[in-house]
């Protein structure tokens, strides 16, 4: 994905038609039989498979052509560089709880490891980043613990999941600029 129409095309395509679609789909077939009752959430439904249309998909095919093209090498100061810029939001997201004015700095402290991932591995980097944050930040809500945590579990999940389709949007677009 390296043109602005086809990427806005793509997240046309995968971030709302698609989920829409899917989410619509399972709420007529769980109405009835052993899955009556249990899918109630369209929004939710909705949003989960935005995410995995945006984010996985870009990030498997990314990394196959990757592979092919131009091989990454992942030295040693590369890694502890991107574990030391990961443990950021681990460390700000641990707070059970932390004053008001603190929670928008929370919010970015997985900025720098995104923006460190897209310029040293590009689409793949950025995809993968957006992948281990989002699998941190619901580890961290799990526990009530972070800036996400809204009380209600259903609100809770859906502010995770807009902001990650958020971020996996914006580093495809700024995938495209590196």
């Amino acid at each position: 994905m390296e043109d602005f129409s086809l990427l806005t095309l793509f997240a046309v395509y995968a971030g709302v038609l698609a989920p829409l679609a899917g989410a619509t789909w399972v709420m007529i077939v769980s109405r009835s039989g052993a899955l009556a009752g249990q899918f109630h959430d369209w929004l939710n439904l909705a949003l989960a498979q935005a995410l995995s249309y945006v984010l996985l998909a870009p990030a498997i095919v990314g990394h196959v052509l990757a592979r092919r093209h131009r091989g990454y090498r992942f030295n040693w100061r590369a890694k502890l560089f991107g574990a030391l810029l990961f443990a950021v939001p681990c460390a700000a997201w641990s707070l059970r709880s932390s004053p008001d004015y603190l929670v928008p700095l929370q919010m970015l402290a997985a900025a720098p490891f995104f923006v460190w991932a897209l310029l040293r591995y590009g689409l793949v980097g950025a995809c993968y980043s957006i992948l281990a944050v989002a699998m941190l930040a619901f580890a961290v809500s799990a526990a009530d613990r972070g800036p996400f945590v809204h009380g209600d579990t259903r609100l809770t999940i859906i502010g995770l999941q807009l902001m990650i389709l958020w971020g996996s949007l914006a580093m495809l677009y700024l995938s495209v600029m590196v």
